[in-house]
């Protein structure tokens, strides 16, 4: 969702499809029927590639993006933890054009150390 502002897009979509809904006929009910099946498979696949650091994330965003158009609480969830990240965004992107060479090179090691160990104990536990 790149239009809107920041902090209100998600609430902004979500009025939006709600003022839409007073019309009700089949094709509004099947669009959104179609919303949450597309929003059920996006969680279903985001959580069996959760186990793979980085390929679940572009399906929990669209199915947070689906559902958000359906709850107002998903969507104000959302637009929450968007002005928070962009926060973080801001503060890290700060920060790593300060930080020395070696030291984003230790950054770097350390967070694909994390990733493997995290993608090792998650082997371990689900193959037992």
């Amino acid at each position: 969702m790149t239009h809107g502002r920041a902090g209100r897009r998600f609430q902004d979509r979500y009025a939006a499809t709600r003022k839409s809904r007073n019309d009700v006929s089949w094709g509004q009910q099947g669009r959104r029927v179609f919303r949450l099946a597309v929003a059920l498979i996006a969680v279903v696949i985001g959580a069996c590639l959760m186990f793979v650091p980085g390929p679940a994330i572009p399906f929990f965003f669209l199915a947070g993006a689906l559902l958000a158009t359906e709850s107002l609480t998903i969507a104000r969830v959302l637009d929450w933890s968007e002005v928070r990240l962009r926060a973080l965004w801001r503060w890290g992107k700060g920060h790593w054009g300060n930080t020395p060479h070696w030291g984003r090179t230790l950054l770097v090691v350390a967070a694909l150390g994390l990733s493997a160990a995290s993608t090792y104990v998650s082997y371990r536990l689900l193959m037992g």
